[in-house]
């Protein structure tokens, strides 16, 4: 495991209220953490809707889009993403800058 399970529920909780603050045109209805056993990791599942249509993924600690819909609008899946890379790459940068 890479992290501790409650470090894994922070990082996937900053990642969900960042995609919820920045991505206006679509709302997380639910979320469920799921155990990855091949990474052996917390995951977690979100459910959005766009309009009348609700569209799945999953998405890892590490930034990584287990999965999602097939017919998910690739504007979604794209500002996702951008999200997450964003929201762990400032993570990062802040972690870098602290003194030790």
């Amino acid at each position: 495991m890479k992290y501790d399970d409650e470090k894994c529920l922070v990082i996937l909780d900053k990642y969900q209220e960042a995609i919820e603050d920045a991505v206006s045109y679509a709302v997380i209805t639910s979320s469920e953490d799921l155990y990855h056993e091949d990474e052996d990791e917390i995951i977690r599942a979100i459910f959005i809707s766009r309009g009348e249509n609700t569209y799945h993924m999953t998405f890892g600690v590490d930034g990584w889009i287990y999965s999602s819909d097939r017919n998910i609008p690739r504007q979604l899946l794209i500002d996702v993403h951008n999200v997450i890379a964003d929201t762990l790459y400032g993570a990062l940068a802040d972690y870098e800058s602290e003194p030790e």
